[in-house]
């Protein structure tokens, strides 16, 4: 089995997590950070691209250097630098990463400190309260250690891949099973489909003329590591990466209630089956019948919603979080799909950390559709000292003037993406800001500040002038700690006094802001800005 981005994208994680351990090069840190990010979101196999011989280089962030090593990766599965950097750290320390709430500074701090490397030293350190007296650290944080501790000795590390890494392999199970000629119907159900950030496992659901022979081809998946339950209307296999998929058969009657049974969430399948009861009616995953038996739906998921009075639920709403009464008031929320996309914001060229110049920038976004282009490249700062300087800027905003002269009919934005520091203050100067139409202001160094302090920061930071965005407010990370603590509803207030935007980051790696966080945002006033 060939070594998918996935894998590749872990091993340059993991390499940057070690690296930041031992205090290694930032810049170095950084470059396979980035790969990693690069690698992750990539829509084509870089097995393929390295078998066909295409240059890596051209890829974000892919220099030569990197570009070699993800061609070691692909031929030999691991890479010798990583190999010699786990030779030189204390082996159990990368356990300690799996641990939630520690980043490779924290595990640091903690080695260094009070010697830990072992989950059993973390758990003897919290219970003796050591870990509380240290800078960063709380008694709070203290006893969440432990927690985590503790479920991961009972448990073990969970499973789960952002839904970049899971898409993947969702659409080569499609494709592999929309080549059996017997299929009638198909599509992905459980977290997956409702667009959930993690998945844990993959579900499925079919209907076919020959169900034994879809299990079959379903069972002979090329990804298989081994078959756990092979069934005529279940099976389950694991894949090479420990991976479970299951796939369900229904008759084609009945393939509209299984698709929304299994999609769920639970509760909002719950909440239906509840309104079923209330009528005298009978929900299951089979069909919903009424007090005398009779059918009423199950053949698709819209029926379904029909019978009780309802609009057709988009999956990603099935949360429980009020979309049945809006479908039965037929008051929906209209999903925001590729299409209505006219620009986007969040852009860096080739001047900071991007690959790309403005011009070819610009040419992909009219490729795409988009009607204008913001460009933010990081300005220089204590944390950023590579990034852009006021006459750095200035000249790249001569060079915007002059493509939106040249080409009326699309408009390049002048943005920057700009460092909170610790006062409050931004690290680009008020001047330089006002040159610009917009800017994203973004934290950078918040390990240790406690929630009110960390707040009051880019409350401070929201009032200055040229403050447009605040990038992912939360600072939140889909894999692993929070980057600070806030009180978002302080943030939401304050963006709305200032007339700032708060950021949706859709980058897989944060999604930040939330589904939930966004609703709130809204409904306390606040404008969103999504860097899609």
């Amino acid at each position: 089995m060939a070594i998918s981005n996935g894998d590749i994208a872990a091993i340059f994680r993991k390499l940057a997590d070690l690296l930041d351990i031992e205090q290694a090069n930032p810049f170095r840190i950084r470059a396979y950070r980035q790969a990693a990010n690069t690698v992750e979101n990539l829509p084509r196999s870089l097995a393929e691209m390295v078998a066909q011989g295409e240059d890596l280089t051209k890829l974000a962030g892919i220099g030569t250097d990197l570009a070699q090593k993800i061609r070691t990766i692909v031929k030999t599965g691991d890479l010798p630098l990583l190999e010699q950097v786990m030779a030189r750290t204390p082996p159990q320390l990368t356990t300690l990463l799996q641990v939630p709430g520690l980043g490779p500074r924290r595990v640091e701090q903690l080695y260094d400190s009070l010697g830990i490397e072992t989950l059993d030293d973390l758990a003897t350190a919290a219970r003796a309260h050591k870990i509380a007296a240290l800078p960063g650290f709380s008694q709070k944080s203290e006893a969440k250690l432990l927690a985590e501790v503790e479920t991961l000795t009972r448990k073990g590390p969970e499973k789960r891949l952002p839904i970049n890494l899971s898409a993947p392999i969702a659409q080569a199970l499609l494709a592999h099973l929309n080549g059996f000629a017997g299929l009638e119907q198909l599509s992905m159900a459980g977290s997956f489909r409702r667009r959930k950030e993690t998945e844990g496992d993959l579900d499925m659901v079919a209907s076919s003329t020959d169900p034994a022979a879809l299990m079959d081809h379903f069972c002979a998946f090329r990804d298989v590591k081994s078959v756990e339950l092979h069934g005529l209307t279940r099976s389950t296999i694991i894949l090479s990466s420990g991976f479970h998929v299951d796939l369900r058969v229904v008759s084609k009657k009945s393939y509209g209630t299984a698709l929304a049974y299994f999609t769920g969430a639970r509760a909002h399948t719950i909440a239906l089956r509840k309104r079923a009861v209330r009528k005298g009616w009978k929900l299951n995953e089979y069909t919903l019948s009424d007090e005398n038996g009779k059918r009423l739906a199950g053949r698709d998921e819209a029926g379904l919603y029909r019978a009780f009075g309802m609009d057709w639920i988009p999956p990603e709403l099935r949360e429980m979080h009020g979309e049945l009464e809006a479908a039965a008031a037929h008051a929906l929320p209209k999903l925001v799909e590729a299409g209505d996309i006219c620009g986007d914001l969040h852009v860096r060229s080739c001047e900071s950390d991007g690959a790309d110049s403005l011009k070819a920038l610009v040419a992909q976004a009219r490729k795409m559709g988009h009607s204008w282009l913001g460009i933010a490249d990081l300005a220089k700062s204590p944390r950023c000292p590579e990034g852009l300087t006021p006459a750095a800027l200035a000249r790249q905003g001569a060079e915007i003037d002059a493509m939106n002269a040249a080409n009326p009919d699309f408009r390049v934005l002048k943005g920057c993406n700009v460092e909170i520091l610790a006062d409050g203050s931004l690290a680009l100067p008020e001047a330089a800001r006002a040159g610009l139409d917009y800017t994203i202001c973004t934290l950078r160094d918040a390990a240790g500040l406690a929630k009110g302090a960390q707040t009051a920061r880019i409350v401070k930071a929201m009032a200055q002038p040229g403050f447009s965005i605040l990038a992912h407010p939360t600072g939140r990370h889909i894999e692993g700690p929070s980057d600070y603590d806030v009180d978002l509803p302080a943030l939401i207030a304050a963006a709305v006094k200032h007339n700032r935007l708060l950021e949706r980051r859709a980058d897989p790696a944060r999604l930040d802001l939330g589904d939930v966080e966004c609703h709130l945002a809204i409904k306390g006033g606040a404008r969103l800005a999504l860097g899609s």
